[in-house]
């Protein structure tokens, strides 16, 4: 009699903790449930004597955890990627816009020196054009995983020297005239499609944002080489020199000019990739950026 006691006793408990098991699982599966439809900071909330079940709810609002943060990185990146086409499809209409009002200009005059002035007014315009797409393209390559450069031997003095050369034009327009201070045949292992977007860039943004003097210096100490370029701005406290580098960052004075505001992004983004490093400053009304190799 006593046997037949025990072994109900045995039944009826298993039956009641088979019954408080599927009791908690619809439990957990309807909290899993409300997280999921709404959005919410709730987790699972089960308290049992049970360890297995402790140990299953305590994984699954780890995993509710991870999936939060991947949803909170999800939603800045699709803001900061609405934003970034929002910057870039005003960039372009920009000059855009400019080119086709200067065209109309060149078809209804009737004056060759008009003519003349327009036409190089459109490919300077044009070249813009070109330069803002350029540093789009050359982010977009940037932020590519997959994106590696090639290093070999590069002589960084001619590189530079070419790149001045090809601002000559610029410089005479702005009345500038660069002070040129370079250690002849400065060889570093790198990279000379990076190291030429990088000086290209940094000139480019003396002539937007620099006024008359622009000073660049190539030196070498011990295993480190150092290119130094300086400008001077008009508005020292418009810069804020603790966003230089962030992208699409821009001065009120480069809002009015082509600008993408990622050229001194993608000068820093290509340093750091070569193993370099990059720091701007700005003392009085002189802006530096020193980029050690």
């Amino acid at each position: 009699m006593l046997f037949y006691i025990i072994t109900i006793g045995i039944i009826l408990g298993l039956i009641v903790l088979n019954i408080i098991y599927r009791w908690q699982i619809k439990d957990i599966s309807r909290q899993i449930d409300f997280i999921r439809k709404y959005d919410t900071n709730k987790m699972i909330n089960l308290d049992t004597d049970f360890r297995e079940v402790n140990a299953l709810v305590n994984k699954l609002n780890k995993l509710i955890n991870m999936h939060k943060d991947i949803f909170k990185e999800y939603r800045v990146k699709d803001e900061s990627l609405k934003q970034s086409l929002t910057n870039i499809s005003h960039d372009i209409r920009t000059p855009l816009t400019s080119l086709s009002g200067y065209f109309q200009l060149l078809i209804d005059t009737d004056s060759e020196e008009e003519e003349e002035r327009y036409v190089k007014i459109i490919n300077e315009k044009i070249e813009d054009l070109r330069y803002l797409l350029e540093n789009m393209l050359n982010y977009m390559k940037i932020q590519d995983t997959d994106y590696n450069l090639e290093l070999e031997n590069c002589n960084l003095s001619e590189i530079i020297y070419a790149v001045l050369l090809s601002y000559y034009e610029d410089f005479k327009s702005k009345n500038m005239e660069p002070e040129i201070h370079i250690q002849e045949d400065i060889i570093v292992y790198s990279n000379k499609g990076a190291l030429n977007r990088i000086v290209r860039n940094l000139i480019h943004n003396s002539l937007i944002h620099g006024g008359s003097y622009i000073e660049v210096s190539l030196t070498k100490e011990e295993k480190k080489t150092y290119l130094t370029i300086k400008n001077d701005i008009s508005n020292p406290e418009d810069m804020d020199i603790k966003n230089i580098f962030t992208r699409f960052y821009k001065t009120d004075q480069a809002r009015a000019t082509n600008s993408t505001g990622l050229g001194l992004t993608i000068v820093k983004e290509l340093v750091e990739s070569l193993g370099g490093s990059i720091t701007a400053s700005i003392q009085e009304n002189i802006f530096f950026i020193i980029i050690s190799i």
